[in-house]
């Protein structure tokens, strides 16, 4: 059963190659995401529309996730980082081998960082999804991913959703909020042959929404696992969707088509924005914010894959 409909127009003005990590910030009205390679995190605040504020951050810039008192946590390249509220950043070492860098990430209903990895080249097949604990060590969920792609959590359950581009798969796993640990992955929907899941966000009534790659849409898809409605946009490499918890805007990033070798109407990659009747959740908030220098010494400075 289909549960909205949707007309989106462009939310950014400028032209970008590959946009990931939307983020919509209730606190302080801002739309934020990233442009991977120019290495760009760009914010547009509610009262300036026109205006697109880019920071400068690294190459290879995967992931950002907005702090609440300013600044952002992120993963560029094999790095982890994090820029406090004055500008200043942080990095941690290289955590991963120069044949791969961070993908996506998000943070869980206990605070912590949870990220992904795909290859330069060709996938070996042993790509990682991570959590990073309180203290900054490394516990690997997965090693054998082909492309780690959207991470979304349930703040009421800790349930984990978490996609593998290349097996067109998302799982789930249950957290037990004792012990912090997550249970074994179960496959959560399996995507046709040829469908290249992206990035995805989750909704209050246990739906996910899913950016497809090459497919000019998004699918919902219901509590059990089941697409409930295949949405139409306008970037056929469409990457990253997120929910602004307040309003109910539905805002889908993508990348530039040039980029992909195809040439069609909507060719430069961007954000584009639609009302929708659908409610997300807020941003959670990283348990270490109040200690930004202590992104540095994540994973012990030891390379994990």
């Amino acid at each position: 059963m289909a549960i909205g409909e949707f007309r989106f127009t462009p939310f950014s003005h400028d032209s970008y190659g590959l946009v990931e990590s939307i983020r919509a910030n209730p606190l302080t009205g801002a739309v934020s995401w990233v442009d991977i390679e120019a290495g760009d995190h760009v914010t547009v605040w509610e009262n300036q529309r026109e205006y697109e504020d880019a920071f400068q951050v690294r190459p290879n810039l995967s992931f950002a996730e907005p702090l609440t008192q300013g600044g952002f946590i992120f993963a560029a390249g094999q790095q982890l980082g994090c820029v406090d509220e004055q500008g200043k950043m942080f990095l941690s070492e290289p955590l991963l081998t120069s044949a791969r860098r961070f993908n996506d990430g998000a943070i869980d209903a206990l605070g912590r960082l949870i990220i992904g990895s795909m290859n330069f080249g060709p996938s070996d097949g042993n790509n990682v999804l991570i959590v990073f604990e309180h203290d900054g060590e490394p516990t690997v969920l997965d090693s054998d991913l082909g492309l780690s792609n959207g991470i979304a959590v349930s703040p009421e359950t800790g349930g984990l959703f978490s996609v593998d581009t290349l097996a067109g798969v998302i799982f789930h796993r249950e957290l037990d909020h004792s012990s912090g640990r997550y249970e074994d992955r179960r496959i959560f929907h399996r995507f046709s042959q040829g469908e290249h899941p992206d990035g995805i966000t989750l909704l209050q009534t246990g739906h996910l929404v899913v950016a497809l790659w090459g497919g000019s849409g998004l699918a919902i898809i219901d509590q059990d696992g089941q697409e409930v409605q295949r949405v139409a946009v306008p970037p056929v490499f469409a990457t990253s969707v997120c929910i602004a918890p307040e309003t109910g805007v539905l805002f889908v990033g993508g990348a530039s088509q040039p980029r992909e070798g195809r040439v069609t109407p909507h060719a430069a990659g961007g954000v584009w924005s639609s009302p929708s009747p659908l409610k997300g959740y807020p941003l959670s908030s990283w348990a270490q914010e109040s200690t930004p220098g202590s992104i540095v010494s994540s994973g012990s400075g030891k390379v994990i894959a």
